[in-house]
């Protein structure tokens, strides 16, 4: 029985690839998602700045409240945990732990799970 020599060739290493992939297609999806939202507001904003009456004016202003509070709700919990990494502070605990728990269990859980995963415990902040 010969054994026989695997050849490592050109782009070998992109089976790195699909370790990333799950959670860059999460991503994109929540990406997408926040920016359909923020052209949404755009739209609206314009409306009530631009609209023919008062009527219009005020429902636009209105609806594109509801979308950015909307971007807000979606983002909250991401942006509790991406602050709490760039000020050094242990996500593992409270009061973080609640945001990294909606981040980490929500649509976009892969995507959640590789930034927690990027984090320093406690232990590493001390």
């Amino acid at each position: 029985m010969s054994k026989k020599k695997k050849n490592r060739g050109i782009g070998d290493n992109s089976e790195a690839l699909t370790l990333y992939e799950g959670a860059l297609a999460q991503a994109e999806a929540m990406l997408s998602k926040l920016c359909r939202l923020v052209d949404l507001a755009d739209y609206e904003v314009n409306k009530s700045i631009y609209g023919k009456n008062v009527n219009q004016r005020s429902y636009a202003s209105s609806l594109a409240k509801g979308y950015l509070d909307k971007v807000k709700s979606e983002t909250e919990s991401w942006k509790m945990v991406l602050r709490a990494k760039e000020l050094g502070e242990d996500i593992h605990s409270a009061p973080t732990k609640t945001h990294k728990l909606e981040i980490t269990g929500g649509e976009h859980l892969k995507f959640g799970q590789h930034i927690v995963d990027a984090a320093k415990t406690k232990s590493e902040v001390n």
